[in-house]
């Protein structure tokens, strides 16, 4: 929850809240520039980190409720409730509450987390630098073979594909 609500907070703060953050002298705001100055890698580094969580969290439970029920005669049963709560746990947890709390306090619950994110960035830079740079190469590939259509080509393309037999309702 902390990682998805540090995640919204970062990227719900507005560009004029930016450039107070970046002019102000607290060094907390000026750690949350700084953060927000790679906005990719940041934004690379709380998935990463959210995805692990999100797996310790599966296994972890996975292993607990083991362990309290028995499910050995109602596998299907024991994996289908499994499912469910975990997944209800986390959706509302550790994304929701979270991130509604984190929207309407954006710089607060950033200023918060900056610390601890900076250190898991320096942790996970090389799984985040090679997933930014991955994906930048997707973005070039996709600029190059996009189109660039007019609005008239597409009314020339929509007139041609009508069909002008078919009668009126």
């Amino acid at each position: 929850g902390f990682i998805s609500g540090a995640e919204t907070a970062f990227f719900a703060i507005s560009p004029v809240q930016l450039f107070e953050l970046k002019e102000s002298q607290k060094s907390r705001y000026k750690l949350v520039y700084d953060l927000l100055e790679r906005p990719k890698r940041l934004l690379a580094t709380l998935l990463i980190t959210i995805n692990f969580v999100n797996i310790a969290i599966v296994v972890l439970s996975s292993i607990l409720i083991e362990q309290i029920f028995d499910f050995r005669n109602h596998q299907t049963v024991g994996f289908m409730i499994q499912v469910v709560a975990v997944t209800f746990v986390i959706v509302l947890f550790c994304e929701v509450m979270p991130k509604v709390y984190a929207t309407q306090n954006a710089i607060r619950f950033s200023q918060w987390s900056a610390i601890p994110v900076y250190l898991v960035d320096k942790v996970l830079r090389p799984i985040s630098s090679l997933l930014v740079f991955s994906t930048s190469m997707v973005d070039k590939r996709m600029i190059h073979k996009g189109y660039d259509v007019s609005v008239d080509e597409l009314t020339h393309a929509i007139d041609v594909t009508t069909d002008k037999n078919t009668p009126d309702d």
